[in-house]
C-alpha cells in the first residue's frame, strides 16, 4: 500500500506523520528541541539539534511501516523563517520567523519600496521576511561565518530562488527589478 510522509519542522520539535492512501495513520514520530538565545538574546536553533531530532522522528515513524512503500514526502515549517548556508551547504544560521534582527532593515525597505513590496509579495511587514533578514545578515557577518565561507560571506553564495528577479546593488537588494 502506498504511504506518504509529512515532516514538520515545528516550533517545539520535529514530527513525522506517515499515512496510507486513505489517510489512515501508519506511523508517527516526534522529538523536541528548543530555540536558545544567542549572545544578543535572539532565538536561534542549532542546525545539528534540528537535524538529529528530525532524523529521530522519521526513524520512529518508520518503525511501524515499510519504508519501501513511501511514495512521497512533504516538509512544512512556519517558525523556521530563515536558514543561511555557506558555500558547502553547511548551516550558518537557523532562525525563527519571530527573530527581530531584520527589523531595522525591513523598515528601511518598506520606506523605500513599500508599495512595490506589497504589490509583488502581497504582504507586509517586510521586516520578518527573507529580504530583511538577508540585509541584516549581510551587514553583520560574523567572523566565524566569514572564515567558513570561501567568499567571505555568511549568505548563500548563489542567489536563492526566493529572490529570483531581485538584483544586488552594493549591500542592498533592488526591489525595482522584482
Amino acid at each position: 500500500m502506498a504511504l506518504y510522509a509529512g515532516i514538520d519542522v515545528g516550533t517545539s520539535g520535529g514530527r513525522c506523520l506517515i499515512v496510507d492512501e486513505r489517510g489512515r495513520r501508519a506511523g508517527y514520530g516526534e522529538h523536541p528541541w528548543r530555540y536558545t538565545p544567542d549572545e544578543s538574546g535572539f532565538p536561534t536553533l542549532e542546525p545539528a539539534t534540528a537535524i538529529d531530532a528530525l532524523r529521530a522522528a522519521v526513524t520512529d515513524a518508520l518503525k511501524t511501516c515499510d519504508p519501501g512503500e513511501l511514495r512521497a514526502a512533504g516538509v512544512t515549517s512556519q517558525r523556521t523563517g530563515v536558514v543561511f548556508l555557506d558555500a558547502d551547504g553547511r548551516e550558518l544560521y537557523v532562525g525563527p520567523n519571530t527573530d527581530g534582527r531584520g527589523a531595522q532593515e525591513g523598515i528601511a525597505q518598506e520606506k523605500a519600496h513599500g508599495d512595490l513590496i506589497y504589490r509583488v509579495a502581497g504582504r507586509l511587514p517586510a521586516m520578518i521576511y527573507f529580504p530583511a533578514r538577508l540585509a541584516w545578515a549581510d551587514g553583520r557577518r560574523t567572523s566565524s561565518a566569514r572564515s567558513r565561507c570561501p567568499k567571505r560571506s555568511c549568505l548563500p553564495c548563489e542567489q536563492p530562488a526566493s529572490l529570483r528577479g531581485l538584483r544586488r546593488r552594493g549591500t542592498r537588494w533592488d526591489f525595482r527589478r522584482a
